[in-house]
């Protein structure tokens, strides 16, 4: 379920999405983590099960343009092994929007799908030489034979705008949606124990309104899923907002 009401809905607006998520640092999360899952790719992976981390809230005024906001670099230290991304890899985007992450991505084969039109549009504008953008959702879209053999099944910050059923649904489409050895890689807010005050308000106010702890998340994992792991990162954005990544293999 997602919350489009009051000024929320102007959230519709791929402009103002966009300039939404530059504010609040999303854009800056996901550029980082895509980059820094790249050059992990490159060294090699160094292992190791994911884990809480521990950071502090970023500040608005954190580096410069351009630049990695401070406490990114301790939740990417762990994150970053989640995405490894290479050239030639076909990667599904489900939940794209505008499709901001093609711009991140280059050498990957690029299927973004979104169920809204107005997104997709805008993706086609702005990066329509990056990749292939379709209009539809896990169900409409569950049987295109342009959705199979990929390497990795992206869904950033989609999850807590679905409830149970449609998050299996995500789950069944990503199974049958990737090749033997393919990875689901999921990033979403998250409830923690103990949390403060005004992150659970901030966590509240999100216009997807099925967050989930980290064990709700995993559990709907596992229904599909043989092998899933998780990264929580208590402050994943300029704002106080917990956020859990997921990575799932058959």
């Amino acid at each position: 379920m997602q919350d489009d009401s009051g000024l929320q809905k102007l959230l519709r607006v791929p402009f103002i999405y966009d300039l939404f998520q530059e504010i609040v640092g999303g854009n800056a999360a996901r550029r980082v983590f895509i980059r820094e899952s790249l050059l992990q790719n490159s060294r090699g992976r160094h292992g190791g099960r994911p884990s809480i981390v521990e950071n502090r809230p970023l500040s608005p005024f954190s580096g410069g343009s351009g630049s990695v906001p401070t406490a990114l670099v301790g939740v990417l230290q762990k994150a970053r092994d989640i995405v490894r991304a290479k050239p030639g890899d076909k990667l599904i985007d489900v939940g794209c929007g505008p499709a901001k992450m093609a711009e991140w991505l280059p050498g990957v084969s690029y299927v973004g799908i979104d169920a809204s039109e107005r997104y997709i549009e805008s993706a086609k504008t702005k990066y329509g030489d990056k990749g292939l953008f379709l209009v539809g959702d896990t169900r409409t879209l569950g049987n295109d034979e342009r959705l199979r053999d990929a390497d990795i099944v992206l869904c950033s910050a989609l999850l807590h705008h679905l409830n149970d059923d449609e998050a299996l649904d995500l789950m069944r489409f990503a199974h049958r949606a990737l090749k033997p050895n393919g990875r689901l890689v999921t990033g979403d807010p998250c409830w923690v124990p103990n949390q403060g005050f005004i992150s659970r308000w901030v966590v509240s106010m999100d216009r997807g309104k099925n967050v989930r702890t980290e064990e709700g998340y995993r559990k709907i994992a596992e229904t599909v899923f043989k092998n899933v792991k998780t990264t929580v990162s208590l402050n994943s954005l300029r704002i106080p907002s917990p956020g859990v990544g997921m990575e799932c293999s058959k």
